[in-house]
């Protein structure tokens, strides 16, 4: 009996065991059939957020896109419809499904991510519309930018209500970049995602312009006369005959701004102001050194053949106050297409003397076919040539004085552009201002903090009018070295388009040329990082040596060119660059300030950037492309730009790392 009952506990024992394997075995394949379905399920989900996610970029970078192009309507709309999409992905992320998922290593990482990615992109679309409401200060309800504009001057109370929209853009930009950081940083996210690379590009961009506009809103007020009353040198250049920073000043005015009020005080030829024996403007040593053969600081001709607009502009304050013994704030200098930019807003206008209507679709044309007949019935252009650009630049400055434009909200859009493009450039004597004014691109500085550089300079120092045909064509080609080192050539093709009845003439002081250089009508300048060791240089198929001078960190390869009307010349400098590619964490980098000269017909430019081998592109600027183991771009040059590249070690197969290392035993 006692063995009896000592099996069956045995026996009962041993099915309990059974069933609570059992359960336990049915629990865990529950628990795994719902992590599959799970999992399955956030496969196919995450891919599906991920695919929304680079959709709603897309809408958040079109509205980024249109808030800079000022089309505030259109981007409220993509703005609006992108910060719904992303709280639905947020709202969507909240799912149990998702909340489970997250615990699965393989995707609790990716979802994460994308959250963050959500919430960051809600932070920059929302710095986006207050960006557009601080917009609104200025325009209302109107869809784009408009400066408020009355016979009393421009409204300098609209930038103050403007600020604190500015500020509060900046403060949920900054909560973005946190979080856009953070992804990366603790994610395992690279910058190759694709809803990542380009939100981090648009970021950047967006960044750029808050700082612009809060600048911008800082110091305009001030600028305008808004503490106390500012007066300023308005230079008008003529593009006949190029200079630096245009074209040479041929007509002058004192713009005066009181609290928001422009006022042109006077419109004068500014060979009026050209004194004998004018008496030298203070400069550096270096800067006297490069242009007092041209009379670049005693002539007022001359005054603008460098490229670095703050040391032009105390030049010419220097000789005003010589002059006139008045004392000015700055300098605003404008060319022809400069005031054409203008003319799209303020519209046509009528000219007296000669009766004429001028508009910004033949104002380049009548300036200087005027100055051509000039030219040759009259003084060398220093009388009745510069009689037309006169009446032209008062009655747009007029239209100004009055607020009276066609199209008003044509103007802050067509100012940026002509800022922008360096055909108007502004200089202040304000520190904190002249500052600022470089930093948004519109001061003209020369820039000398890049590794690589490059500006193609042509002007006519002697010759009248000539040179107004001159079209340019600059192919630059740059190689990087395993050993970092960069080897550059520039070939610059100059046409001159002129008829071949028009005959130059020469209207030159004793110093700006040589007797041999009197007959010739480009001066080109070539300006290159400081340092710069020439190898080759070559012109009309001949080898020869250029000019070789220094400006600002900046090594200049000069030479005077004889170009008959119809031909064209080629002329070729090939140097090693002092700068090496710099190397940040691993990957090299290189990166190229290209400056422009503002002409009336923009240079075609070529560029090819060959990389050593080993090495493939992670990152560039937009408007590059690769071509092979070169990096490459072409195009119209319309301002300054900046082109930057990052490259990254190839990833070799085990037989190409052999067949290196047999490669270097060999050696």
């Amino acid at each position: 009996m006692k063995e009896s009952r000592y099996k069956r506990r045995e026996s009962a024992k041993k099915e309990r065991k059974i069933r609570r394997r059992r359960r336990l075995i049915i629990s865990i394949s529950i628990v795994c059939g719902f992590l599959l379905i799970a999992a399955a399920w956030g496969i196919r989900g995450v891919g599906t957020i991920a695919v929304d996610i680079l959709n709603v970029t897309n809408e958040l970078s079109r509205g980024s896109q249109k808030v800079r192009s000022l089309d505030f309507n259109g981007a409220r709309k993509d703005l609006l419809r992108a910060e719904q999409n992303l709280l639905e992905v947020k709202l969507k992320l909240d799912h149990p499904i998702y909340q489970a998922a997250k615990r699965i290593p393989l995707f609790g990482n990716k979802i994460t991510a994308i959250g963050m990615i959500a919430s960051s992109e809600i932070e920059a679309t929302r710095a986006c519309l207050s960006l557009i409401d601080a917009a609104r200060k200025f325009s209302g309800s109107r869809p784009t930018l408009e400066i408020r504009y009355s016979a009393e001057g421009i409204d300098l109370a609209q930038f103050r209500e403007a600020m604190p929209y500015i500020n509060q853009a900046r403060d949920r930009l900054k909560k973005a970049l946190k979080m856009k950081d953070k992804i990366i940083k603790e994610h395992a996210m690279s910058r190759a995602d694709n809803s990542l690379e380009i939100y981090s590009k648009e970021i950047a961009r967006l960044d750029q312009a808050i700082n612009k506009a809060e600048k911008a809103l800082n110091i305009i007020p001030a600028f305008l006369g808004s503490k106390k009353e500012r007066r300023y040198f308005l230079a008008v250049q003529n593009n006949a005959k190029p200079r630096a920073t245009g074209g040479v000043i041929e007509i002058y005015g004192i713009l005066v701004a009181s609290n928001g009020k422009l006022m042109l005080e006077k419109v004068e030829d500014v060979y009026k102001l050209q004194k004998e024996n004018m008496p030298e403007a203070l400069t550096t040593d270096e800067y006297r050194n490069r242009y007092y053969q041209f009379g670049g600081t005693s002539s007022w001709e001359n005054s603008n053949i460098s490229p670095d607009f703050p040391s032009v502009s105390n030049v010419i304050l220097q000789l005003y106050e010589s002059s006139t013994g008045e004392h000015l704030d700055g300098v605003i200098a404008i060319d022809l297409v400069g005031l054409k930019y203008l003319m799209e807003a303020t519209g046509p206008i009528e000219i007296p003397s000669p009766d004429a209507v001028i508009d910004s679709g033949n104002i380049i044309k009548a300036v200087l076919s005027d100055g051509n007949r000039a030219q040759h019935e009259n003084d060398g252009g220093k009388g009745d040539g510069a009689s037309l650009l006169k009446e032209v630049a008062r009655a747009v400055w007029h239209r100004f004085e009055i607020g009276d434009f066609k199209n008003r909200t044509l103007m802050p859009a067509k100012v940026i552009e002509a800022l922008a493009s360096k055909h108007m450039i502004v200089f202040s004597t304000d520190a904190n201002e002249e500052r600022i004014f470089c930093e948004l691109g519109c001061g003209g500085i020369l820039s000398d903090d890049y590794e690589d550089y490059l500006q193609v300079l042509v002007q006519n120092l002697g010759e009248d009018k000539g040179s107004t045909h001159i079209n340019q064509a600059i192919e630059y080609d740059v190689s990087i070295k395993q050993n970092r080192s960069m080897r550059s050539k520039v070939i610059v093709t100059l046409k001159n388009n002129a008829p071949k009845t028009d005959s130059p003439s020469f209207a030159l002081e004793e110093q700006s040329l040589s007797e041999k250089d009197k007959q010739k009508n480009v001066y080109l300048s070539v300006y290159v990082p400081g340092k710069s060791r020439l190898l080759g240089f070559a012109y009309d198929g001949k080898f020869g040596k250029p000019e070789i001078d220094h400006e600002k960190n900046k090594t200049i390869f000069s030479c005077y060119l004889n170009i008959p009307a119809g031909e064209e010349q080629k002329v070729s400098f090939v140097y090693e660059n002092p700068y090496k590619a710099s190397i940040s964490g691993g990957p090299l980098s290189y990166c190229l300030k290209w400056q422009v000269q503002p002409t009336i017909e923009a240079p075609r430019i070529k560029i090819n950037i060959s990389h050593p081998a080993g090495y493939q592109v992670q990152q560039m600027t937009d408007g590059l492309t690769q071509d092979g183991r070169s990096v490459v771009a072409n195009g119209a040059l319309q301002k300054d730009a900046l082109y930057t590249i990052v490259l990254k070690r190839k990833e070799m197969s085990w037989i190409e790392e052999f067949n290196a290392w047999m490669k270097k035993l060999a050696f």
